[in-house]
């Protein structure tokens, strides 16, 4: 993997709401792009829509409002 850059998305369901901020420092610089939705945000979902130009990730709260998006092209 010499010279491949890889892009995560972590959409992750949990029991209870924490804006616990405890491993920030574990994360490289820079690579945090979304984190917390604000005050209590009651769900929401990971969106991938995926031809043959990009990729598009968004993350959308329970009012279908947009918190953050991304779009990759292809690597090759």
């Amino acid at each position: 993997m010499n010279g491949t850059l890889l892009n995560y998305f972590v959409v992750g369901a949990a029991n209870f709401i924490s804006n616990n901020h405890d491993h920030a420092k574990d994360v490289p610089p820079n690579s945090l792009k979304f984190f917390w939705g604000g005050s209590v945000v009651f769900g929401g979902f990971g969106l991938i829509e995926v031809n043959n130009i990009q990729l598009n990730f968004s993350f959308i709260d329970r009012s279908e409002k947009t918190l953050y998006q991304t779009s990759l092209k292809p690597r090759f």
